[in-house]
């Protein structure tokens, strides 16, 4: 048996958004929540990070794709981003700075923009950005060799 509900009653009635019952309390922390500023997320990926633009193969047709050993590099660092990630996270669709502090393993001189460009595909791919272009400020620091490859990501709010 149905009920005719008033406006002001219907209003006050759970939502169903998504499959998922949420009244407009909760909807409305949600939305706090979700808009306000978080903590600069901190990431480590060990291992020779390698250049994104040189592992690109072009068929006849001119279609880009990443090559294999690419693919498998991105894999395991997804891995790594999943295993320090606590829980899922929307990806990010604001601008975001991006400073890394990068470790090699050996003294070979790599294409900076190159990684870089592998790291914003690892992101945008681990769905932590929505899109390369929104990463406005990078800071990149080289260290010393290290018998520890790593790169360290901090990804914080652009001011």
């Amino acid at each position: 048996m149905s009920r005719r509900y008033s406006e002001a009653e219907f209003s006050k009635l759970p939502r169903r958004r998504g499959g998922v019952v949420v009244s407009s309390r909760v909807g409305a922390l949600i939305r706090a929540a979700a808009s306000a500023p978080c903590a600069p997320l901190t990431l480590t990926l060990t291992g020779q990070l390698i250049s994104g633009k040189n592992r690109v193969g072009i068929r006849r047709d001119g279609h880009h794709y990443p090559r294999k050993a690419f693919l498998n590099w991105r894999a395991a660092m997804h891995v790594q981003i999943l295993e320090q990630v606590p829980c899922l996270r929307p990806a990010t669709s604001a601008p975001v700075s991006l400073a890394c502090g990068y470790h090699p393993g050996d003294d070979k001189v790599r294409d900076v923009s190159g990684q870089l460009d592998a790291l914003f595909s690892l992101l945008v791919h681990t769905k932590i950005l929505t899109d390369d272009g929104l990463v406005y400020n990078v800071t990149w620091h080289r260290f010393p060799v290290s018998d520890r490859p790593r790169v360290v990501l901090e990804i914080g709010a652009y001011p």
